[in-house]
Order: structure tokens, then C-alpha cells, then sequence
């Protein structure tokens, strides 16, 4: 069980580290421009841009089973679970026992103004605004940039909407597209494919550190509500010079609705901790 909560952890940070506008023109015109791409000399910052904000799925709910494997250092662990999205309201995440993936052992909800972690092993929770979690407001991390990060798009922090002007748009080679912000803390790096305007992955670094960076690998997309939406994901964790990742594949992707919004803060023998002492415990 030490060796789970230890993982677990690692899920936990993977994980939190994240309502664009819908560009105009029909899936024919974006796939016009995108043909483009390929060729330097026709390359158009603007027009490549809109088709990556074009190509944000357009689905309400997301609902998915996992296959999580978490590794860090020498150790992995493998688990499964279930992801359920619904799109500016929340993220959950909930994650089964290891042996026999049937027990739910922790859940993570993302709402718009706060964040709800339940440890169902030592009966704890955490239920607290974004900015009582350190982690997450050094990361600059609220609503609207976690759901971007889970649903494989654009984002600007602080912002609902994004524009290309905000943006530096740099095609690096024939296969290859970054797009790029940076504020006072993080470099936000968004590599898109040159053929599909598609994301391949989004990095966040620190400006005046490497001690901190994360990175969300996306891929094998596949047919969604109309648009495609990656079947593998990846978190990259820097932390301490030391890189932890969680591997999620989510299979059974559908636009399911049943099921209930937002998890009921616990009661009865469930104690409410800070966040900062609930990490420490599942790392004991």
C-alpha cells in the first residue's frame, strides 16, 4: 500500500498541474489550409492557429475507463479508473485499488472555483479553493487551464478566449508547428502537427528555473463527436531534477451524462485536512 501511495502522489501532481472560441469555417475550408502547411512559402501563422482552435472538440461530456501507469524512479505501478469531463463545469478523476481495480481508493474533482481530494484509504479529504493548494498557484494552474490540458487544447492563463496576436507562431520544420506565451513565470509551449493542426503536446516551464516543468504528451486520436481527441496521454513531472510520468489510455470514450456532477464532501469518519498535510500522509 506504501508503494501505491507513494505512485498516487505522483497522479496527484501529474494530474493538477490545468473554453476556447470556436474559429469560423467548415471542416472542408480547415483542411484546405491545413494542406498548406506543408509548404513553407505558404505558411500563414493566422490560418494555421485558427485551425488548431477549430479542431478543440466541440462535445459537452467526455467519459472514459483509464489504464493509468504511473512511474516514478525505479518504481511503477499500474492501475485503471475513470475519467468523466463535462466542459466548464468539471474535471473528475477517480482511480481503483491495483489488485483488484474495483475499490475506488481516491477521487480528484476539479471544479470551477475548487478542488476536492479524497483519500478513501485513510479517510481525508481536502476541499479548497485553488489558490490553497501550493502547488497549483506556482503553477499558475486554475479552472480553465486544466480543462484545456485535459481536453488537448489551446490556452491562454487568465483567459477564456485566445488569439493569435498573443501568440508567437513559429513553423519548425516541415512536420512541426510551436506556439508559444510566456508571462512572468512560465513559458507555455504548444507543439502542434504541421498536417493536421493537431496538439502533439504542451510544455510549461519555468522562465527563471528548470527546477519546475510539465508537459502533457497527446496521442493516437481517434473519431469523437465529429472532431478527434487523443486516446494517450502523457504527464511529464519535473520536480527536484527528478521527472515522474503517468501514462493514461483511455478506451470507451463516449459522451455518457449519467452520473453525478460534483462529489458530496464526505462525512462520518472522513476527517478534512489541508491539502499540503493529505500529500504528506499518502507519502508516509
Amino acid at each position: 500500500m506504501n508503494t501505491f501511495r507513494h505512485s498516487f502522489l505522483y497522479a496527484l501532481a501529474l494530474c493538477v498541474a490545468s473554453v476556447l472560441v470556436v474559429a469560423c469555417g467548415s471542416t472542408k475550408k480547415i483542411k484546405t489550409d491545413n494542406d498548406k502547411l506543408t509548404n513553407n512559402a505558404a505558411f500563414q501563422t493566422t490560418t494555421f492557429f485558427n485551425s488548431v482552435v477549430a479542431n478543440k472538440s466541440t462535445a459537452e461530456y467526455l467519459t472514459s475507463k483509464i489504464k493509468a501507469r504511473l512511474v516514478s524512479g525505479d518504481k511503477t505501478i499500474s492501475t485503471g479508473g475513470n475519467l468523466r469531463m463535462k466542459r466548464d463545469e468539471v474535471i473528475q478523476i477517480s482511480l481503483v485499488d491495483p489488485i483488484l481495480g474495483i475499490t475506488e481508493v481516491a477521487r480528484l474533482e476539479f471544479s470551477k472555483d475548487k478542488v476536492l481530494f479524497i483519500d478513501r484509504v485513510h479517510k481525508q479529504y481536502a476541499d479548497v479553493p485553488y489558490n490553497s493548494v501550493d502547488f497549483l498557484q506556482k503553477a499558475n494552474v486554475d479552472f480553465n487551464s486544466l480543462q484545456a490540458l485535459f481536453w488537448s487544447e489551446l490556452f491562454k492563463p487568465g483567459d477564456t478566449q485566445v488569439k493569435a496576436s498573443d501568440f508567437s507562431i513559429k513553423k519548425t520544420d516541415a512536420k512541426s508547428v510551436n506556439i508559444d506565451f510566456t508571462d512572468k513565470v512560465l513559458n507555455y509551449q504548444f507543439v502542434a502537427s504541421a498536417a493536421d493542426a493537431l496538439l502533439n503536446k504542451t510544455n510549461i516551464t519555468g522562465t527563471t528555473s528548470s527546477a519546475y516543468a510539465l508537459s502533457f504528451d497527446y496521442g493516437d486520436y481517434t473519431e469523437f463527436n465529429g472532431k478527434k481527441f487523443p486516446q494517450e496521454i502523457t504527464l511529464s513531472f519535473v520536480s527536484a531534477a527528478k521527472t515522474n510520468k503517468i501514462e493514461l489510455e483511455l478506451n470507451s470514450i463516449s459522451q455518457n451524462s449519467n452520473w453525478t456532477l460534483h462529489t458530496a464532501t464526505p462525512t462520518g469518519r472522513y476527517t478534512q485536512v489541508s491539502a499540503d498535510k493529505l500529500f504528506k500522509s499518502l507519502t508516509r
